[in-house]
């Protein structure tokens, strides 16, 4: 929650866009602000925002497992049953090949046009791990951050209590941070009632 929060912070006019999703949503469902369960899937830029934001600042940049069989790679290199091997998730949510010539920018929509839902699980939204190993609880998770980021939108103006530099677009000039990274340290967010 603290990475969307922070990009919440940093990134205005995507708040606005969120904003207008959910003042849309609330239209259709006759002026209430009560967010039936079934509505959750239609906050297709919700969805997406989580999505890039975890792709450029998960927590965790590695995914490490532990072997339960020796395994034979394809260029011939064998790996013990019970060995520890790790995938760079962070170079991974990178790959051109996957997510385009501009894999390094901040680009939610991307993945509107890539048609997956949040809880999916493929090499486009690894958050949730892959084949049989994937998040059992995802659903309920995903479910989670949508309702608590709608109802914080909705609510409130998050704004940060630092600048950042911007690149030339105006855009934040950084692609990767976490909770315990020096651009964390000794900031803070501010929530302001609408």
């Amino acid at each position: 929650m603290f990475n969307l929060l922070v990009e919440l912070s940093l990134r205005p006019d995507v708040y606005k866009e969120l904003l207008q999703e959910q003042h849309e949503l609330i239209k259709k469902n006759g002026g209430n602000n009560h967010i039936p369960f079934e509505m959750l899937d239609e906050m297709v830029y919700l969805d997406a925002f989580i999505k890039e934001t975890i792709r450029l600042s998960g927590s965790d940049p590695f995914m490490p497992r532990c072997t339960t069989q020796e395994v034979v790679m394809s260029n011939g290199v064998s790996i013990s049953k019970h060995q520890y091997v790790s995938f760079n998730i962070q170079a991974h949510n990178r790959d051109p090949k996957i997510f385009g010539p501009n894999a390094n920018k901040f680009n939610y929509k991307r993945h509107i046009r890539l048609g997956l839902k949040l809880t999916d699980a493929s090499l486009a939204n690894l958050m949730w791990g892959a084949g049989n190993r994937v998040c059992l609880a995802r659903i309920y998770a995903a479910a989670l951050m949508k309702l608590m980021l709608a109802m914080i939108i909705r609510k409130y103006e998050v704004h940060a209590n630092y600048s950042v530099k911007k690149n030339k677009h105006g855009q934040p000039a950084f692609t990767h941070y976490t909770s315990l990274s020096d651009f964390c340290i000794n900031k803070g967010l501010y929530f302001k009632i609408r």
